[in-house]
């Protein structure tokens, strides 16, 4: 898979894995309110976006500064940007 860091198919990773999926998931999209995440399927997602976009182990249980879905993918872009994505 290539680890170019792509929003789009970010967000679309995200909506795949919610649990509660919404017609449109975007950066204001709140994981556990708007797309009902719990712990378990927070995992999932990170291991998800880890094989997508070849990244080092994400720990989006451990950040409560995660909460939206846009958090998520900037989350993911400055692993990419600091050299985390192989």
């Amino acid at each position: 898979m290539d680890n170019a860091f792509n929003e789009s198919t970010g967000y679309a990773i995200i909506a795949a894995m919610a649990p509660h999926p919404l017609p449109r998931v975007g950066a204001e999209t709140h994981l556990r309110d708007d797309l009902m995440f719990d712990s378990i399927r927070l995992i999932e997602l990170a291991m998800a976006l880890e094989r997508q976009f070849r990244l080092p182990a994400l720990d989006l249980n451990e950040s409560a500064d995660l909460t939206t879905a846009g958090d998520v993918l900037n989350l993911v872009r400055r692993q990419l940007e600091t050299g985390g994505g192989a």
